[in-house]
């Protein structure tokens, strides 16, 4: 069944969306409807092809398209610009990574010592659009794996 899957996806966009400090009303509606999505007992592709899913209520057609636009293609054109906006901040922290060692002569030992250092990030550093968190791999010294996957993929 698909329903657990599309109820992650659902809870990962309505947490960028609060990220992004988008309307709080749409942030409500995508929570809401992942949660329907993942208490359905009934796979939802079912529900989608008899018509049953425009009758729960909560979820519109906003909700729908986007789980028929995931039903075809596997994917969801909103989530995957908030992942390519997480690979695109993995790229900025690795390059003050870089930075930082091109002026100290040596790697960050943690990477709140870049994070939390206004000279490389002024405006605080980025979160993941997902929701997850950035963590300093000690091995390549770069942000690579991270809790939303490997390398901001």
């Amino acid at each position: 069944m698909k329903n657990s899957i599309l109820s992650e996806l659902f809870t990962q966009m309505a947490n960028i969306m609060e990220i992004l400090g988008e309307d709080r009303f749409r942030i409500n509606t995508y929570r809401k409807v992942g949660r329907i999505i993942g208490d359905m007992p009934t796979d939802i592709e079912t529900m989608l092809a008899t018509g049953e899913l425009t009758t729960i209520p909560g979820v519109g057609k906003s909700s729908i398209a986007k789980i028929e636009e995931y039903v075809k293609t596997g994917t969801i054109t909103a989530h995957n610009a908030k992942s390519k906006a997480c690979s695109t901040n993995v790229d900025i922290v690795n390059s003050q990574i870089e930075t930082y060692f091109v002026q100290e002569s040596e790697y960050p030992s943690d990477l709140s010592v870049i994070t939390t250092d206004i000279n490389y990030f002024p405006d605080g550093p980025p979160t993941c659009p997902l929701g997850g968190t950035y963590s300093l791999n000690s091995q390549n010294r770069a942000v690579c794996n991270h809790s939303n996957g490997g390398c901001g993929e």
